[in-house]
């Protein structure tokens, strides 16, 4: 790829995640976190394996589809992504990040 090329699709992915954060609430739906670069798109109910999309065609599929989206995707950081992960909820205590 030429440097234009690379600069257009690194263009391309950071709208498109943009839209997709705007799309699901612009925040962690557990602490508020909205660092764009510490959210992460998550399933609501979790899937495994051949049904997991590759993140660049899930964010086309949540901007193509909003109102769908906000009923199977959320924004969680990646902290309260990884204890949904462990612990099939947030275990973490988001007072400690209020102080």
């Amino acid at each position: 790829m030429t440097d234009n090329r690379i600069e257009s699709h690194r263009k391309y992915r950071t709208e498109l995640k943009d839209k997709v954060i705007k799309v699901l609430g612009g925040s962690c739906v557990c602490c508020g976190l909205t660092s764009r670069h510490n959210l992460t798109v998550d399933h609501i109910e979790p899937i495994m394996g051949a049904k997991r999309l590759e993140n660049w065609k899930l964010y086309i599929l949540i901007r193509d589809n909003p109102v769908d989206a906000l009923m199977e995707f959320q924004l969680l950081c990646f902290g309260c992504n990884a204890s949904k992960n462990k612990y099939e909820k947030c275990s973490l205590n988001h007072e400690d990040d209020l102080n």
